[in-house]
C-alpha cells in the first residue's frame, strides 16, 4: 500500500553512470602513469613534479581522443572532467597554489606534447621511434628542468614508449567500457 506514495524513480542514464566509471578508470590509469613516468626521474635530485602531471594529463587526453571511439561531445565532456580531477589532485600537493593556476599552466603546455605522443605512437620504423622518443622525452627534459646525455635520453625514450603503449591500450579499454 505504501508503495503506491513513493515517487518512482528514473532509471540512470547510461551516459550518466558510464562516464564517471570511465572518469574514475581514467583517474586511477593517471595515477598509475604517474607512478611510472617519476620512475624514470627518480634518479634526478630536483625536478618539476607539476610538469609530469601535465605531460601524463596531455597523454591521457591525446589516447581518449585517438581511441575513445566517443561522440564529440561526450569525448570534450569526459577530458574536461578528467582535467578537473587532475587538477584537483595536484592541488592537495600544492597548497599556496589556486585551481585557476594550475589549469591555466596545464592549458598553456598541453600544446607541447600530444604532437610528439602521436608521432611515438605512430612511429613505423625504429628510426621514426628512435626520433620520436628522442624529440618527446626531450621536450619532457626540457619542461622538467633535467638534463641528461644523448644515451640516458635514448633509454628513457625506450621506458616512456612502452608506458604509451600500455596506456593507450588501458585508456581504450576503459573508455570502451560506457
Amino acid at each position: 500500500m505504501f508503495g503506491l506514495f513513493r515517487k518512482k524513480k528514473s532509471p540512470p542514464q547510461q551516459n550518466e553512470f558510464g562516464s564517471r566509471d570511465s572518469l574514475v578508470r581514467l583517474c586511477e590509469l593517471h595515477e598509475v602513469l604517474i607512478n611510472d613516468v617519476t620512475e624514470i626521474y627518480s634518479d634526478f635530485e630536483s625536478y618539476n613534479p607539476a610538469e609530469l602531471h601535465f605531460f601524463t594529463m596531455s597523454a591521457v587526453s591525446v589516447f581518449v581522443q585517438s581511441f575513445g571511439n566517443l561522440p564529440e561531445d561526450e569525448m570534450q565532456s569526459l577530458i574536461g572532467k578528467f582535467t578537473e580531477q587532475c587538477v584537483a589532485m595536484m592541488l592537495f600537493y600544492m597548497p599556496k597554489v589556486e585551481y585557476s593556476q594550475v589549469h591555466n599552466a596545464f592549458i598553456e603546455r598541453f600544446p607541447a606534447y600530444p604532437d610528439l605522443i602521436v608521432d611515438v605512437f605512430n612511429a613505423q620504423t625504429t628510426e621514426a621511434m628512435q626520433e620520436s622518443t628522442f624529440a618527446l622525452v626531450s621536450a619532457m627534459d626540457y619542461y622538467i628542468r633535467v638534463e641528461r646525455d644523448a644515451f640516458a635520453v635514448s633509454i628513457a625514450g625506450l621506458k616512456i614508449s612502452a608506458i604509451l603503449t600500455d596506456l593507450a591500450i588501458n585508456v581504450r579499454n576503459a573508455v570502451a567500457t560506457t
